[in-house]
């Protein structure tokens, strides 16, 4: 059984499979606003501000 907790954020905060728990942090971020560019400054869409250092992986599309 598979178990995925996914926060407003889409943050991936629990993997459950065959039993066994594998804490993961992911960060997904898509950038979809027009036609307008992402901010030089890209530290707040990935949540690099946060300082909790726990984030495993980071998916940008």
């Amino acid at each position: 059984m598979t178990h995925l907790l996914l926060s407003n954020h889409s943050t991936l905060s629990s993997l459950n499979v065959s039993g066994i728990k594998i804490g993961s942090l992911l960060h997904i971020v898509t950038w979809n606003v027009g036609s307008a560019t992402p901010p030089d400054d890209i530290t707040s869409l990935l949540g690099l501000n946060v300082g909790d250092g726990n984030t495993d992986m980071y998916i940008i599309g």
